[in-house]
């Protein structure tokens, strides 16, 4: 019987790129998974949702929400909704390149390893393809180490959208994870890192700019930093 790999899109104003993106993920070809598609369309106010309608089917999952909540507000909808027995977050624009899933679902089928990272810092030292704004490169890495220092870990690319996870750890990851913005996925760190060892595996990367959409800003580096020592002081 086949395996099944749930991945979470969420979705806010992409009309430019989610149907390249969809199209991506749908042809990759994934040795003996079946793939549970599920978009969560936070809000969009561009042409999204429509086309996103072209593309419901048994196979892949429509959610929309009617105001745009933020992205840990989307994946918590999408993740709630997963039956798959590995769960990954796809963001919705072509940063990331789907046939990376087969690295991380080969070091997840081992037993005792049950979250998985995709670390674009591993992957430039193979594919030399991060060349991203210094401003997004270096807010990342200091939010990695200031990560690494209150868990005791050792990530080298905390924020990359390439998040996997088995399912048993889904009901109590949707329980401590309370934020609606981009520092959700902190608080996941926070949770596997309290639970579990995080692996990583390298991975593509191509990114985009703000004038090409990108949607993360200072603020959201702020709040993810305050998440941070929230997860780590309080209970």
């Amino acid at each position: 019987m086949l395996k099944t790999l749930s991945i979470i899109i969420p979705v806010y104003n992409e009309e430019a790129y989610i149907t390249r993106c969809l199209e991506n993920i749908i042809n990759t070809k994934i040795t003996d998974w079946e793939k549970e598609i599920i978009v969560i369309n936070d809000g969009s106010t561009d042409k999204t949702l429509s086309l996103l309608q072209k593309f419901k089917s048994n196979k892949i999952k429509i959610i929309s929400l009617p105001n745009n909540l933020g992205k840990g507000n989307a994946l918590k909808k999408g993740i709630q909704t997963a039956h798959g027995d590995i769960l990954i977050i796809q963001d919705a624009d072509l940063e990331y390149d789907p046939n990376d899933y087969l690295v991380i679902l080969n070091k997840l089928s081992h037993k005792n390893i049950k979250v998985v990272y995709g670390s674009r810092i591993l992957g430039a030292k193979i594919y030399h393809n991060y060349n991203s704004n210094i401003f997004f490169l270096w807010g990342g890495l200091t939010l990695t180490t200031i990560i690494n220092f209150l868990f005791g870990i050792k990530l080298t690319d905390q924020p990359t959208c390439y998040k996997a996870w088995k399912k048993e750890l889904t009901l109590e990851l949707t329980s401590y994870c309370q934020s609606n913005g981009f520092e959700f996925e902190v608080e996941m760190t926070a949770f596997f890192a309290k639970k579990n060892k995080i692996y990583e595996v390298p991975i593509r990367y191509y990114p985009r700019t703000i004038n090409h959409g990108k949607k993360i800003k200072l603020s959201d580096f702020i709040k993810s930093v305050f998440t941070a020592f929230k997860c780590k002081f309080s209970s």
